[in-house]
């Protein structure tokens, strides 16, 4: 049975936020490509069919059996990819949007949480240890990013991530504030009286 326990987050995931940056931008940037692709290939499809010629068919009328009535039937595909596939299709690139909202969004809560955690001051230091490791380490993730976002991967689908690629790009220092303001969060609870037993 758990009691008194408080949400806090842990030591390493300031290497969880780096992982998941890089991995959450890749896989949204694929979501879009491959609904892209596939919005292409519907669309082609239906170009192609609605070209062909239509047959004629006849059948006796529905008011008068002795009269033949007639026509030519033929489902229009190229609208209803555009309507199914299209729509898909828009509905992913919000993707985009998401992706950065997410990105911020990890950020904040990761620096509010350390403003609101205790630690020994044994485990302040080593956050800090740690946090230097992934500023040290954050110039390897940001550098391997610039070299699949040069590679063209997903045909520049990767291109449209505006402000998510600048994170990205300039992982070391989004790191090195995120790791500054959570370790003064973490400092001013090391310092701060009252409720010292609790942690």
């Amino acid at each position: 049975m758990i009691k008194n326990k408080k949400a806090q987050i842990g030591t390493f995931n300031i290497f969880y936020i780096m992982t998941i940056f890089f991995v959450f931008i890749l896989f949204s940037a694929g979501v879009i490509y491959f609904t892209g692709k596939l919005n292409e290939v519907f669309k082609s499809v239906g170009e192609i069919h609605d070209a062909q010629p239509k047959k004629n068919v006849t059948f006796p009328c529905l008011d008068n059996q002795n009269e033949i009535c007639g026509g030519t039937f033929s489902p229009n595909l190229t609208e209803a990819a555009n309507i199914v596939w299209g729509n898909v299709y828009n509905s992913t690139t919000a993707l985009r949007m998401v992706t950065l909202v997410y990105m911020l969004s990890l950020a904040a809560c990761f620096i509010i949480t350390s403003f609101l955690e205790r630690k020994y001051p044994f485990l302040f230091f080593a956050y800090i240890l740690i946090f230097l490791l992934g500023l040290i380490l954050s110039p390897v993730v940001s550098n391997s990013y610039e070299k699949i976002l040069n590679s063209n991967i997903y045909e520049g689908e990767l291109l449209n991530f505006g402000a998510a690629n600048f994170i990205m790009l300039n992982l070391p220092l989004f790191i090195l504030v995120i790791g500054a303001l959570s370790s003064i969060g973490l400092f001013l609870n090391l310092i701060r009286g009252g409720n010292e037993n609790e942690l």
